[in-house]
């Protein structure tokens, strides 16, 4: 006898787990979604107590004291010894030492001083600087007068002189020296850089400025040459 298997019947077992795992997913799905929410709730009681009174905290009066009357000074007095007790009567009188039998005062001899011969320190006085001997320059000197002028002179050149636009943009910095020799009358009889700063921009702006500038005020005692020293830094 051969028994054959029907496979056209459905395997309902298979079925069922398959709609189960469904059903799942679909629970998971609606919770995380917040569309399911399950009916456990958690609830907070609170409780409010009736009060016909709000609480009032007491604070307890200070205690009344009468105002202090004022007392009349008292003389303390002060026990020098701590093993004797104070007493009211009057300290003991002193008795000089000429008085107290068996002491005797003798004449204390003062010794000599031997005398030195020389001049006393009370006789000698130092030697004060007199007006002679220390030279005072005059207003009228010629030097003083001269020296003025060279710095008159010296800080005019330097407060004229301008920082050219192209050096500073190259960053040329130096130092320069310029010698004026002025004529009587104020005018530049010679000009002359002694000091180069090495670059020529620098040195051309030195006497193009000099020579704008002039004349100069009369020198006081004739023709003068002045070394202006001029010095270009970038700050």
């Amino acid at each position: 006898m051969i028994m054959v298997h029907d496979h056209t019947n459905p395997n309902w077992l298979f079925r069922g787990l398959i709609i189960i795992s469904l059903m799942v997913h679909v629970v998971l799905f609606m919770h995380i979604s917040k569309i399911y929410r399950p009916r456990s709730l958690t609830y907070l009681e609170l409780t409010l107590r009736s009060m016909s009174k709000p609480f009032a905290r007491e604070i307890p009066r200070p205690r009344f004291r009468p105002p202090a009357t004022a007392h009349p000074e008292k003389v303390h007095r002060v026990n020098i010894n701590p093993h004797r007790a104070p007493s009211d009567q009057p300290p003991p009188e002193i008795v000089p030492a000429e008085n107290i039998p068996g002491i005797s005062q003798a004449p204390v001899q003062v010794p000599k001083i031997p005398s030195i011969k020389g001049i006393e320190a009370s006789e000698w006085q130092p030697e004060r600087p007199t007006t002679a001997s220390v030279p005072v320059p005059s207003v009228e000197d010629p030097a003083v007068v001269e020296e003025a002028y060279r710095d008159v002179i010296g800080r005019k050149i330097r407060g004229s002189v301008q920082y050219p636009a192209r050096a500073k943009k190259r960053n040329l910095q130096g130092r320069v020296t310029v010698a004026v020799t002025i004529g009587s009358s104020g005018e530049i009889v010679a000009l002359k850089i002694t000091r180069s700063s090495g670059h020529r921009i620098l040195d051309r702006s030195v006497l193009e400025t000099v020579r704008e500038i002039a004349p100069f005020s009369k020198p006081p005692g004739g023709p003068v040459t002045v070394f202006v020293p001029i010095l270009f830094r970038l700050i």
